[in-house]
């Protein structure tokens, strides 16, 4: 089964690795949509919490990464619409994006969280290179690598960098010439979400940052 390694992801920062969201659920793996796994959930939850996916990944130890969402889309005005948070990093104090790393668990059915995707697959490609400085470098969704960035959000992105992290994911809105046909509602619009990493004395910390 894939999982991501952060040793690699920092060692080169040019390499990635494409990954495209498949018809069909999975209980393990990589995993976007439907039920949260068993027994995990965020710090922070309310009505608006949702579960997005979950990552395997190789850092410390084999475990996951699941993230959830906590947006709101019908209220310019409320602290938690979805564009009173772009322009800015995502830490673990932002409810509106947690991240959560635990022991591998399989696909639950409680639907307290429930995305409001249909569940999916994530396939993941091979490994590759691309140039940061080419818009048309790399694929919709990434593991690793540093993909382009307009420049009001590139000195975001380094600062980030610099910081220690290690650029992980990257999630565009699924485009139907890459990913299968995509039920649900998808909880960053039509905005880019990218999430960084980093391994600390106590397990991780990351960052996320809507472009």
């Amino acid at each position: 089964m894939h999982s991501i390694s952060l040793t690699n992801l920092k060692a080169d920062t040019r390499k990635y690795r494409p990954m495209r969201i498949l018809e069909g659920d999975s209980s393990s793996g990589f995993r976007i949509g439907g039920y949260r796994p068993v027994g995990v959930q965020p710090r922070v939850t309310s009505e608006l919490t949702r579960y997005f996916g979950t990552f395997p990944i190789r850092g410390h130890r084999e475990e996951e990464l699941s993230i959830f969402t906590g947006f709101k889309y019908s209220d310019p005005d409320d602290r938690l619409f979805l564009t009173k948070h772009i322009h800015r990093p995502l830490g673990a104090e932002d409810e509106v994006v947690q991240c959560v790393f635990h022991n591998p668990s399989n696909r639950g059915n409680d639907p307290r969280f429930v995305s409001e995707l249909q569940p999916y697959a994530v396939g993941i490609g091979d490994e590759s290179v691309l140039d940061p400085d080419d818009p048309k470098s790399g694929a919709p969704h990434i593991i690793g690598g540093v993909p382009f960035f307009y420049p009001k959000f590139r000195g975001i992105s380094n600062g980030i960098l610099k910081a220690g992290y290690c650029h992980l994911l990257l999630w565009n809105f699924p485009t139907g010439n890459w990913d299968c046909l995509v039920k649900g509602l998808w909880p960053f619009a039509d905005y880019a979400f990218h999430l960084y990493i980093k391994q600390t004395e106590n397990g991780y910390d990351y960052k996320g940052l809507l472009t």
